[in-house]
């Protein structure tokens, strides 16, 4: 008898250990899933839509935040 409560609690003990890893891993999953979906996440200063520059003529994508690099 002592051993089928024990044998059944280690089982209970690994399903709420898959419960626990499993729940944050599907939460971050679906999060990342929205923000790319719904987001501007990942452009890294990159425009959606190329603009003329009014001196040059040039075609340019980067918006200003760019301007400045950490080298």
């Amino acid at each position: 008898m002592q051993t089928e409560i024990h044998l059944l609690g280690e089982k209970m003990i690994d399903g709420v250990i898959i419960v626990a890893i499993m729940i944050p891993v599907l939460i971050g999953i679906c999060q990342m899933m929205f923000t790319i979906i719904n987001g501007e996440g990942g452009t890294k200063g990159i425009s959606k839509e190329a603009y003329y520059g009014r001196k040059t003529g040039k075609v340019y994508t980067a918006e200003k935040c760019r301007e400045n690099h950490i080298v």
